[in-house]
């Protein structure tokens, strides 16, 4: 069994963990403390990838593993008074995707819908990926995120 190193260790009556998951292969192990979301090598227990994402409440490996996706719920942060809710809405980015190459976060992007309908399906090479997004499913090609390879309409 892995121990984790005392100086890293978080008591988990404090910061109970939210989600885990193992990758496709099973190399690599993520999960989330409500502090922060993690990524670990299953067998070494080495610490990858750790950021500050506590809301993090599911994850997704590509078909290789290639990358990961974490979502967190959809939020817009700002006042209750209706001008000051206008000039300082901040809308948190809730869909967060990092490359196993290099694992750093790479991309992201807001999803507005709910949390069973942003789940990324892969093809089996990677090279395409689809979501769903209201009645449309948007198609990426090489995890292009922020563009689109083809729309399909009113399904």
């Amino acid at each position: 069994m892995i121990r984790q190193n005392e100086s890293n260790f978080r008591n988990p009556k404090a910061t109970p963990c939210r989600v885990f998951q193992f990758s496709n292969s099973g190399q690599y192990f993520c999960y989330c403390d409500s502090v922060r979301t993690v990524l670990v090598e299953s067998t070494t227990g080495k610490e990858i990838l750790n950021v500050e994402l506590p809301r993090t409440q599911q994850i997704l490996f590509s078909p290789k593993d290639r990358l990961m996706a974490t979502f967190e719920p959809y939020a817009v942060y700002g006042g209750t008074h209706l001008t000051t809710l206008i000039a300082q809405k901040h809308v948190i980015l809730n869909a967060h995707f990092i490359s196993e190459s290099f694992f750093h976060l790479f991309s992201l992007i807001s999803i507005f819908e709910c949390r069973n309908s942003w789940k990324i399906q892969w093809t089996d090479d990677e090279v395409y990926s689809i979501r769903l997004c209201g009645s449309e499913i948007l198609v990426h090609k090489y995890n292009a995120f922020g563009e689109l390879e083809v729309i399909i309409t009113q399904i």
